[in-house]
């Protein structure tokens, strides 16, 4: 009953028996006035409630008791469906990962047998056999042929000759790239299955050998067990998958080849100014301490700026600032709410330089400096298998996200530079790749006519939204326009787009739909693109990757608007993703051939850096662009804006 707590409901029901009996006896029960009224407006809702928490006693249940009666965990039922599902704990929490006599061999290795074997010896055994799964360890080269597990004490040195015209199953050739013995690897055909799958799926968070034992072969992984023996297993189904998604040559021509160019990269690694960087910490410290100090003026008080919890209440309580609802952890400081309360206080703007300035400092000054080798470079990991979109990734440290957007994160790029004076950085990015794809790919007239015009591309999308000539674009058209060009790539809608460049939401809609009248190609594109998606489940690059988006499949219309988005920009986010992967093929091939001073040292999605020696610089730099702008002929052509300097600033 509304407004009737606890106690009281304990009262009326001890002094009155039941509730039936309370509501029987309201005529002349001595209430006071307003919990009588309460009782006369509540009566409906406590039958209701009494209804509802009541068990229901006269279900039809056609089974017997000793039918449903439990017996005990179904362990092989049980773990089958919780590896479909992907429940990992759940099958280390019911003791599911636990071997059992009578279904589970008792041996370490799950194949008939494993041999410690002479390379002499090897030879024989695989006579005839083209197709094998090859591990190193540090017990020796593990190799199986399906049936058998062997354990060779020879390095691939020994072997190389007998694994030459095999088809050898590895996981992670980069790694094998990058070993003492990495150019016998290279020398060899491999296949990687941790590539194959993340290719077959690339929706997965990881590709552990554990992970695709579990989703290909349905089974746990036994980590006593030869991995060899696990690659060749998973080698049919997934070699199956890339040829049925026409994603075979993908793996050979382009992710395999690249996997030898990450290695050589993160090898070399970049050099840094570690004094330098040094320097620049401090000098953060002392710009953040400035800025703690304006935001305690600010305030009132001081408190622990970095706390989210202090933070809210200084904002929402403290000032007074307008805020969303409050939660239990208390209010949201996101980055998002701040920007939107720029214009209410000028602590805001304190607080968004502050948190950007003790980035810099723990995440690039200080960490940077941690994980730079004796030499001063930092070496980090690319990640092929990294996005669903078929980017790169990088980690430990991750360079692909200095920060650019202000002048203190573009200053970090100070201190990237050649380890000595004979040697220059050469930066090269391919000019608004993603919207020259767009143009292709959508066949829309007018941008490819905008594109091969010369002019630019967002004056010439400004001039068609607006109605007006070029020279008459303003820069607050130009920069409406930009945001459309940019936003429409990802399935931007009048919400984010106001929020965007500052109009309503009416005319934010008014925007969208002036420009997908002015270019009609790009609007049955994506029309069409959504359509397809739909009913394949997926879509695809120009190179023939992959992206399913099972959200198209759901009931849920907000996870369908975001597989919507997905469908629209993946084709073009990965067609950009696998024209750079073929660039830096392409170049790395090219200094290598013509032997000269110069090699990749880092990608940042759409840029390729190169270090080179002054004396072959030039070269280099003609290398570097003619490889990146015709690593594909399209309707557009790809421009790329090319530098040199002394530093990735400089060259920046």
């Amino acid at each position: 009953v509304p407004g009737i707590g606890e106690k009281t409901a304990l009262k009326l029901i001890a002094e009155y028996g039941s509730l039936d009996a309370v509501f029987a006896s309201l005529p002349t029960a001595k209430h006071t006035p307003a919990l009588r009224a309460k009782l006369e407006g509540g009566q409906e809702s406590a039958t209701l409630s009494r209804r509802l928490a009541t068990i229901c006693r006269e279900a039809p249940v056609p089974e017997s008791i000793e039918a449903v009666r439990y017996d005990g965990l179904h362990r092989d039922d049980a773990r089958r469906l919780f590896l479909r599902l992907e429940f990992s704990a759940f099958i280390k929490r019911f003791g599911l990962d636990a071997a059992e006599e009578k279904n589970e061999p008792t041996s370490a290795c799950p194949c008939a047998a494993c041999e410690c074997v002479s390379a002499a010896q090897l030879g024989a055994l695989l006579e005839g056999k083209t197709l094998i799964a090859v591990d190193p360890t540090d017990q020796g080269l593990w190799v199986s042929d399906g049936e058998r597990s062997y354990r060779v004490e020879e390095g691939i040195a020994s072997l190389q000759a007998l694994f030459a015209g095999r088809t050898l199953i590895t996981y992670d050739c980069k790694s094998l790239y990058k070993r003492e013995d990495g150019a016998h690897w290279r020398a060899l055909c491999l296949y990687d299955i941790m590539l194959a799958a993340y290719l077959a799926n690339s929706n997965k968070s990881g590709y552990e050998l554990s992970t695709l034992v579990s989703d290909w072969l349905g089974e746990l992984y036994n980590e006593e067990a030869p991995r060899a023996q696990y690659l060749y297993r998973l080698y049919a189904p997934i070699a199956q998958k890339l040829e049925e998604s026409q994603q075979a040559s993908l793996l050979m021509e382009l992710e395999m080849p690249l996997a030898a160019v990450l290695a050589d990269m993160e090898q070399v690694g970049f050099f840094i100014d570690r004094t330098g960087i040094a320097a620049y910490g401090e000098h953060l410290q002392s710009v953040a301490e400035l800025l703690e100090a304006q935001i305690y003026f600010h305030a009132g008080k001081e408190f622990n700026v970095n706390s989210p919890k202090q933070l809210g209440e200084v904002l929402f309580e403290t000032l007074g600032l307008p805020h969303g609802k409050k939660t239990k952890t208390g209010y949201s400081t996101n980055v998002e709410i701040l920007e939107k309360l720029r214009p209410v206080h000028p602590i805001i703007d304190d607080i968004l330089d502050y948190r950007q300035l003790t980035k810099l400092k723990s995440t690039y000054a200080d960490g940077l400096l941690k994980v730079a080798d004796g030499n001063g470079r930092v070496h980090t990991n690319f990640k092929q298998t990294g996005t669903a979109t078929g980017r790169l990734s990088s980690t430990e440290p991750n360079l692909q996200n200095i920060p650019v957007r202000t002048e203190l994160g573009r200053e970090l790029r100070r201190f990237f530079k050649p380890a000595t004076d004979d040697y220059v950085i050469i930066d090269a990015d391919y000019s608004q790749i993603e919207l020259r794809l767009l143009a292709h790919m959508s066949g829309d007239a007018n941008m490819i006519g905008a594109f091969l015009g010369g002019t630019d591309i967002h004056t010439s999308t400004a001039a068609s939204v607006f109605g007006v000539d070029a020279e008459s674009v303003t820069s607050e058209m130009r920069k409406k326009a930009k945001a459309v060009n940019f936003g429409i790539l990802y399935g931007i809608g009048a919400f984010s787009l106001s929020d965007d460049i500052g109009v309503s939401r009416a005319e934010a809609q008014a925007f969208i739909d002036r420009y997908l009248s002015s270019y009609p190609g790009i609007d049955a594109y994506l029309k069409g693109t959504i359509a397809a998606a739909y009913e394949d489940g997926y879509v695809t690059t120009l190179f023939g990757r992959r992206r399913y988006i099972p959200e198209l499949s759901g009931t849920n219309k907000m996870q369908q608007k975001f597989g919507e988005r997905v469908a629209m920009n993946s084709p073009i986010q990965g067609t950009a993703a696998d024209v750079i992967k073929l660039a830096m093929i392409r170049v790395d091939k090219r200094l290598k051939e013509e032997g000269i001073d110069a090699r990749l040292i880092l990608q940042v999605h759409d840029e390729l850096l190169l270090e080179a020696h002054r004396s072959c610089a030039d070269q280099a730099r003609a290398i570097l662009k003619e490889e990146m702008e015709h690593a594909v002929t399209y309707t557009v052509p790809l421009d790329v804006d090319i530098h040199t300097g002394n530093t990735w600033f400089d060259a920046k």
